[in-house]
């Protein structure tokens, strides 16, 4: 399979993504640009790994973005970093029953989701700067959270993998999976 040159992403909910990739027009697309498909794992349910395991059959790379409900912050960072852990074993588990094959695992690092929507907000916003100032400040909340999340290190760009927080299977390894990072926050106070 020849390197990708381009990678699209995407964050469709299950109805919609199945109905993108419906459309071979788009299979056929990504075959002659040698494009790599990098799908926002939303869920992880029946209809999308049908899409994952379409797009595997065409030989189109995928990477898997890992991503939480937007509840619960939708990005990883310090705040959600016990949902995160559990939404990598959650699909672990989902990528093996139904046997998906990526090319890489992306985390995007970020701050909480929730925020960004509250600083939209004129009302909020006001106590939202309060909140991100003492957050900012607090040193502990860093050290609380996995090394990775605080700070880069180790042999992949998160950090996380090589300090035995999301160790992959053998499975995953076997299949040569990469982690990919999307965004790295160094900033103190860890995000």
């Amino acid at each position: 399979m020849p390197q990708p040159n381009l990678t699209f992403f995407t964050e469709l909910d299950r109805e919609h993504l199945t109905a993108l990739f419906s459309d071979s027009d788009v299979i056929k697309t990504l075959k002659s640009l040698h494009a790599a498909v990098s799908v926002g794992v939303l869920d992880l349910s029946d209809e999308r790994a049908k899409v994952v395991k379409k797009l595997n059959k065409a030989k189109i790379p995928v990477i898997a973005w890992l991503l939480l409900p937007k509840s619960e912050g939708y990005w990883f960072n310090t705040g959600n970093y016990p949902q995160a852990i559990a939404r990598y074993h959650a699909f672990i588990e989902w990528t093996q029953a139904h046997k998906l094959d990526w090319a890489g695992i992306g985390l995007d690092i970020e701050p909480d989701i929730n925020d960004f929507i509250r600083l939209k907000d004129d009302k909020q916003a006001g106590k939202f700067a309060v909140t991100l100032f003492h957050r900012y400040r607090d040193r502990r909340r860093a050290e609380k959270a996995p090394p990775g999340l605080s700070r880069t290190g180790g042999s992949d760009p998160c950090g996380w993998l090589s300090r035995g927080k999301l160790p992959f299977p053998p499975d995953c390894r076997r299949t040569a999976c990469q982690v990919h990072c999307a965004r790295t926050d160094r900033r103190p106070g860890g995000y």
